[in-house]
């Protein structure tokens, strides 16, 4: 589960990169103030994931993510 510790200022953006290890399959989770449309499933193994963030002052709205990259 990520947890920031705020939602930072408005119009301030929050790239996240993630990457599974040997056998993949990690779900991340969002806690507030993420506003998302659910967890993000990570499938395959040593792949690549990206999630991007806008704060609007109270929350980081999801703008976009991503499908495994290699």
């Amino acid at each position: 589960t990520i947890t920031p510790s705020g939602a930072g200022t408005a119009g301030e953006e929050l790239c996240l990169i993630f990457t599974t290890d040997g056998t993949g399959g990690n779900v991340i989770t969002y806690a507030s103030p993420f506003a998302t449309t659910g967890t993000h499933t990570l499938t395959g193994a040593s792949k690549r994931f990206t999630s991007l963030w806008r704060s609007d002052g109270t929350k980081l709205c999801e703008i976009s993510r991503t499908a495994a990259l290699t």
